[in-house]
């Protein structure tokens, strides 16, 4: 009798000691934020966004149309060098391969390309009051360089004062730009110092997008392409062409 009553007793401790089963829902204290107690261990529960995707980065294929009518096709790769630009951009057009450099604001990408070497790319906001405020990339740096002009008229022609100047190394310059408005071509011609650049520019509202060349000849041209869901709808313009006017382009996202 005397054994089994401290078995007994034993069983009864052993029955008072046992912990009940956990609820699933319970946070014990133990487990980190963003976790969760499942029952058995702790869980991450915080959602981990993906990346955004860069719509204007990648192969797309080209549909366009010259100034004079003509139709062409080809390739556009476009690269994101930096997050927000600038993007290099390699043609291949019937044959002929082309690279250019883009500047983005919003979802407009301002294009400047060209034969030779020595090229940019200037995205202007027409402040309304004569001044245009830009931003430039040129194809050596991806560091962005400012320009502000001052001194044109309402339909942005004139005789500008460059204001303030700053190269991507970051050194100051100044000088002018006398700027002419044919159409819808805006054509620029910038004097710093001894030295002469030519720019190529295509208007859509307040965004003027010019292509430049630091080079005394040879071709170059600029382009002014608007997202549009895997697209990309512009129009452009080159230095030595004969039919004056506006092409327009078509990027598509290539879907493989």
């Amino acid at each position: 009798m005397g054994t089994e009553r401290w078995i007994s007793i034993f069983a009864l401790v052993l029955v008072a000691c046992e912990r009940e089963p956990r609820d699933p829902t319970d946070y014990p204290a133990e487990c980190p934020p963003d976790t969760q107690w499942d029952g058995t261990r702790c869980v991450i529960t915080r959602v981990v966004a993906s990346p955004p995707v860069d719509l204007m980065d990648g192969l797309f294929l080209v549909a366009g149309t010259r100034a004079d009518g003509q139709a062409y096709s080809g390739t556009a790769l476009l690269t994101a060098l930096a997050a927000g630009g600038p993007y290099k951009i390699e043609y291949e057009l019937a044959g002929e391969k082309l690279v250019g450099v883009g500047a983005r604001r919003g979802d407009v990408l301002s294009v400047g390309w060209s034969t030779d070497k020595d090229f940019g790319v200037v995205d202007y906001v027409a402040r309304g009051d004569g001044t245009l405020d830009g931003v430039w990339y040129d194809n050596t740096s991806t560091a962005p360089g400012r320009e502000l002009l001052t001194g044109g008229l309402t339909n942005l022609a004139g005789a500008y004062t460059i204001q303030k100047g700053i190269a991507p190394s970051g050194t100051s310059y100044a000088g002018t730009c006398d700027l002419a408005v044919t159409g819808e071509l805006h054509t620029l011609i910038w004097h710093v110092g001894k030295d002469t650049f030519r720019g190529l520019g295509v208007r859509d509202g307040d965004v003027l997008s010019v292509g430049f060349s630091t080079a005394q000849s040879g071709n170059f041209g600029v382009a002014q392409y608007k997202l549009a869901g895997t697209k990309l709808v512009g129009r452009w313009a080159e230095w030595s062409q004969k039919v004056p006017g506006l092409g327009s382009e078509t990027l598509t996202r290539d879907p493989k």
